[in-house]
């Protein structure tokens, strides 16, 4: 036990240690700089895919309420032209340019283990968080099994 108190007072002995007596007071900390984003050119593999207001769109792909669509270069019709990506799993932004010109911004955040996208833009004054849609290839897999009837036939 005195090895446990021993190590729980070292620190407060480090602070007043007999050399630091009367050195005045101490310098407060340098203030820490925000960690400065890493640019790359395409979105982040974590965002990929179909994000929606309401669960239906995801079967149905009908005009039901919000979707955003996300690949590597694209979002939606747009052209990613930079991707800034923060340390410590802070907002992605991502810069978009369409086939006219314009430029964009969005923020994306992934929460809720990473099911659900908070988007932002500032410019459009857009704020919605969205669903992830399940992979296609399992929402094939969802139709075959809720058309197949209980004695197995279609």
């Amino acid at each position: 036990m005195s090895g446990c108190r021993s190590m729980l007072l070292l620190p407060l002995l480090l602070a007043c240690a007999p050399g630091d007596r009367g050195a005045g007071p101490m310098e407060p900390p340098a203030p820490m700089q925000p960690p400065l984003p890493t640019r790359q050119l395409e979105v982040p593999d974590r965002y990929h895919g179909l994000w929606v207001s309401d669960p239906d769109i995801c079967r149905h792909r009908g005009d039901l309420g919000q979707r955003i669509l996300i690949g590597a270069n694209r979002v939606d019709d747009m052209n990613v032209t930079v991707v800034q990506v923060y340390a410590g799993g802070g907002p992605v932004f991502v810069h978009l340019e369409d086939d006219e010109g314009h430029a964009w911004e969005l923020s994306l955040k992934l929460v809720s283990s990473l099911q659900r996208l908070q988007v932002r833009s500032k410019a459009t004054g857009f704020d919605a968080e969205l669903l992830r849609c399940p992979e296609p290839s399992s929402l094939e897999r969802s139709r075959t099994s809720a058309s197949t009837s209980v004695d197995g036939q279609r």
